[in-house]
């Protein structure tokens, strides 16, 4: 029998980024979203939650960390780097993203 498939809370774990969330206003006016940044040993984690049962649009402010890639935790996507105007998402209803923000530079994980 094979060794079960790891879950979305086991592929986070693997990052260092398991400490205390940073409170931060990232979703800037957004209401139903939930955006937070998680930081442990210099790895950034950056959490993204739809709290809406209907899809949503939203602007993050990440401007601090304009030009890191952020790579989706879950299927190791990377998406287009960080600039200096707002980040802008659109998550499914309840939808959430995990996103390790990395350096253009260094290698992405896979």
């Amino acid at each position: 029998m094979s060794p079960p498939a790891p879950t979305r809370a086991g592929r986070a774990r693997r990052t260092r980024a398991g400490a205390q969330p940073i409170p931060a206003d990232l979703a800037g006016a957004t209401e139903a979203f939930l955006a937070y940044l998680r930081v442990a040993e210099g790895d950034t984690v950056l959490c993204v939650n739809n709290l809406s049962r209907f899809p949503q649009p939203c602007e993050l402010m990440l401007e601090q960390h304009a030009g890191k890639v952020p790579v989706e935790l879950t299927g190791r996507v990377p998406f287009p780097r960080i600039g200096e105007l707002p980040y802008f998402v659109t998550l499914a209803p309840h939808g959430f993203y995990w996103f390790s923000l990395h350096d253009p530079g260094e290698g992405l994980p896979l």
